[in-house]
């Protein structure tokens, strides 16, 4: 799997998202290319399974919580 940078800005693609009334924070992963199974798997590493969900379409993840910054750094680190 691959998570591609926004091509203007070079950042990547980690976001912060508030639901049910801005009282539930969600952190999104958009840009995945290729097995989305095998990035769930490999963030279940470091985030409770349970707070993690895909699309239906599998190009987006969503996890329960403010994970952005972990994330981000997380994907840093394996060149990203």
């Amino acid at each position: 799997y691959s998570v591609e940078r926004r091509p203007q800005s070079g950042w990547l693609p980690v976001y912060s998202e508030f639901k049910a009334g801005g009282t539930q924070q969600v952190t999104l992963v958009r840009g995945i290319r290729g097995d989305i199974q095998r990035l769930v798997a490999d963030l279940g590493e470091f985030i409770p399974p349970a707070r993690i969900s895909t699309t239906a379409a599998g190009t987006k993840v969503s996890i329960v919580g403010d994970y952005r910054r972990a994330i981000k750094d997380w994907l840093t680190e394996r060149a990203f």
